[in-house]
């Protein structure tokens, strides 16, 4: 005679107690809650669904529980909350990049140039928050760097024709494609501002000044908090310079030496398909 075993014996109430995934829920509370009872991350955000409902608060079944655009796994690195919509990672909303120890750091420093990897450094942006431009890479879209002064006339139009699409000097005629990347999602933009209008040092202020004067959500303002050593350290020649760099952090274009080669990453950035 065939003997059972001795699983099938045991009562259901117990079986539904059993936690099959060792994930800190029961199988009924797995039920309940309709993840998988055999698996301890049923969303694969890399916390496990015990974690997120006993410790967290947060969904096990959504990788961005209190969706404010940061994914729960990123938002506890970080110490943000992910179950809190008002707690973010940035302010801004700037994009974060979980990989971003994995791509090298090389400092600030030297001629950069095309096939360089760009420097990675922090930055004080807008909100006045500390942020790292590492973030902006790895999202899968080039990254459009502009260092500029708030004195500048044709930093300001740079910032005008990619916040309304007209400014006074003609850009927006001549790279107006660049505004259709950025409101595409398909490219991104930083400014790094190296003076105030009366070429001093930055200020929150003078940050905020800027964004007001040149409206655009998705654009960090960054400065560099009682220095101007940032912003020299990036400039070819003159104010604006402007990088290209691709997603994963490689510079594609830079400012030539010469007037017609200056806006050489303008004119990359332009002629870039997303297909690419």
């Amino acid at each position: 005679m065939r003997r059972l075993s001795p699983l099938l014996l045991l009562p259901l109430t117990l079986l539904l107690a059993c936690d099959a995934d060792e994930d800190g829920l029961s199988n009924a509370d797995e039920k309940e809650l309709g993840t998988d009872p055999d698996l301890a991350d049923t969303d694969g955000d890399g916390l496990s669904d015990g974690q997120e409902v006993n410790d967290l608060g947060t969904d096990p079944l959504s990788l961005d529980s209190d969706a404010d655009g940061y994914l729960d796994q990123e938002e506890v690195a970080v110490g943000s909350d992910p179950a809190d919509a008002a707690s973010v990672i940035y302010t801004g909303s700037w994009p974060y990049n979980a990989d971003k120890d994995e791509m090298g750091a090389p400092d600030l420093g030297g001629s950069l140039q095309v096939g360089d990897t760009f420097p990675r450094f922090s930055l004080t942006d807008q909100h006045g928050q500390s942020v790292d431009v590492y973030d902006f890479f790895g999202q899968g879209v080039p990254v459009i760097v502009d260092i500029s002064a708030m004195w500048c006339g044709p930093c300001n139009a740079l910032a005008d024709m990619v916040a309304t699409g007209e400014d006074e000097y003609g850009f927006s005629n001549e790279w107006g494609h660049i505004k259709e990347h950025l409101d595409a999602g398909a490219m991104r933009w930083i400014t790094i501002l190296g003076e105030n209008k009366m070429g001093n040092e930055m200020t929150l202020s003078a940050a905020e000044k800027w964004e007001d004067d040149h409206p655009r959500a998705d654009i960090p303002i960054l400065f560099e908090e009682g220095a101007k050593t940032t912003a020299y350290a990036l400039l070819a020649d003159a104010w604006p310079t402007v990088y290209l760099v691709d997603a994963d952090g490689t510079i594609l274009s830079r400012p030539g030496s010469t007037d017609s080669a200056f806006y050489k990453a303008l004119d990359a950035a332009d002629a870039w398909s997303p297909a690419e």
